[in-house]
């Protein structure tokens, strides 16, 4: 595969029911998903708030998803964005086809006129898309380092950050919420592909690695 191959667009109805499964076969897996990322979805765009969806396509088959939802500022509407879920087939992670919903979306909405987006999402991955941590702008009120923001417009406001109700309640019942160390990962998602291995069982927080495991790059 290489990456002339997909095809990243906006979802069309007939993508929904390949959205929710691939969405669910790729966080199923993970310790510390909810498993109703893919409900998620639904919901949100059954409300109307599911402004950017984008697919991508190999060979006519839906391989990967990203969505993007407004949030609030200080309890106000505006033009701030949060990224995920972003999902991508087990198979072909690791191949830049999360690399590539991350830009083509982070450039739809800029387009809709964002002033700035969020997400919770290992900052030595998401880093590399401009995303930075703030302890200004915060999740809900509380402070948490792998939640970051790029901002598009301005200042980056200081600001509580709050989301839909079904997004609020997903961030809340994912151990992600948390603060964990940082560690190398392959994923091209919201930790939706996330090796197990770098998680303890019990606690569900990255597991500290060495430096030669820490100074390898993920491959995208």
């Amino acid at each position: 595969m290489s990456a002339d191959q997909i095809i990243i667009r906006d979802e069309v109805s007939e993508d929904v029911s390949a959205i929710h499964e691939l969405t669910k076969i790729a966080f199923a897996p993970m310790p510390f998903s909810a498993g109703d990322e893919q409900h998620l979805i639904d919901a949100l765009r059954a409300d109307g708030e599911l402004p950017v969806s984008l697919v991508a396509e190999l060979k006519g088959e839906i391989v990967g998803h990203i969505a993007f939802s407004r949030v609030w500022l200080n309890g106000n509407p505006g033009d701030w964005f949060d990224l995920g879920p972003v999902s991508v087939k087990p198979d072909l992670q690791s191949r830049g086809i999360g690399s590539q919903l991350i830009n083509h979306g982070l450039e739809q909405i800029k387009q809709l006129g964002a002033e700035g987006c969020v997400l919770i999402g290992y900052p030595s991955y998401y880093g590399r898309f401009g995303f930075r941590h703030d302890p200004d702008l915060t999740f809900n009120g509380k402070v948490n380092a792998n939640f970051q923001h790029i901002t598009f417009v301005g200042e980056t406001p200081k600001a509580k950050v709050t989301f839909r109700a079904c997004l609020s309640q997903s961030h809340a019942t994912s151990s992600l919420r948390k603060s964990p160390r940082q560690g190398k990962h392959k994923n091209e998602s919201n930790f939706s592909l996330l090796p197990k291995r770098y998680f303890h069982r019990q606690s569900l927080q990255p597991l500290v690695l060495t430096s030669k495991e820490t100074s390898t790059r993920p491959r995208v």
